[in-house]
């Protein structure tokens, strides 16, 4: 007889349990069969780095902290959903570029191209109009997501570097907007 820590359920039978069980059971084991079909690649880049890889290369850390300047300049700082759909859009294109075309030196041109485009932009010390923040977000998304990194041609590397970058770069803007003004 199967146990059950719950009593409260008293309609659930012990066919459908035993049901459940074999239907977890064989799940399992779906997954794991499955896992084993090819060869595992070795790993050295995981989400831990990539979350701080937008952060770490100078060519990536300069936009980010000229948009982090940007959104405190702003009459009420705050980094909003909308800023944070428009950079992940970005995100996703810049990507979905270096897919199409592949790694290659020009993409830090774009990065940079980026970081003084912003950097320009920061510096006029004005405030915007919430569409031009949420496209200099989305060109920020762009610019990082044309240069980040992926050990393998794998949808689980391709998902573990966006999501990584996503993380680290929204972190680093709210921490930046939300620090206390000096």
């Amino acid at each position: 007889m199967i146990e059950r820590p719950d009593q409260t359920d008293t309609h659930v039978t012990e066919r459908q349990l035993r049901a459940r069980w074999l239907i977890g059971r064989t799940a399992l084991g779906a997954v794991l069969v499955s896992s084993m079909a090819r060869n595992a690649n070795a790993h050295t880049i995981g989400l831990a780095e990539q979350v701080l890889q937008p952060v770490t290369a100078v060519h990536t850390a300069l936009p980010v902290l000229a948009m982090a300047l940007m959104l405190r300049q702003q009459e009420q700082p705050a980094l909003s959903r909308d800023v944070a759909i428009a950079l992940a859009a970005g995100l996703a294109a810049g990507f979905a570029l270096w897919l199409a075309i592949g790694p290659s030196p020009r993409w830090l041109v774009v990065a940079l191209v980026t970081a003084i485009t912003l950097g320009v932009l920061t510096a006029w010390g004005r405030m915007w109009a919430a569409p031009f923040i949420l496209a200099v977000a989305t060109a920020l998304g762009a610019g990082l997501g044309t240069n980040l990194l992926t050990e393998t041609h794998d949808a689980f590397d391709f998902t573990t570097s966006l999501a990584g970058a996503f993380i680290g770069t929204l972190a680093v803007l709210q921490i930046a907007v939300t620090l206390p003004q000096a």
